[in-house]
């Protein structure tokens, strides 16, 4: 029996051990990173990496490109001294 399809590992990188991923980690940017465009532009690098594959993999890729946009407006309205 195949393993189950992992999108965070397979095309993000992200091993099972460290899921779920921070959103520094999801974005692929420095840990308490402050720019809002830095992370602004970090979230529409990875989804548009994901939506490579959007067609084939349409269920699995709506699970990351979700988390992304979370990512985003979080790191965007938390206080830094509590963003995760």
């Amino acid at each position: 029996m195949s393993e189950a399809f992992d999108p965070y590992h397979r095309w993000l990188g992200i091993q099972p051990k460290d899921q779920p991923p921070h959103h520094y980690r999801l974005l692929g940017i420095d840990l308490f990173e402050d720019d809002h465009e830095v992370i602004r532009d970090a979230t529409e690098r990875q989804m548009a990496h994901v939506r490579k594959y959007h067609k084939r993999f349409l269920t699995n890729s709506r699970l990351p490109r979700h988390a992304f946009s979370t990512a985003r407006k979080r790191l965007h309205t938390m206080p830094r001294s509590r963003r995760n």
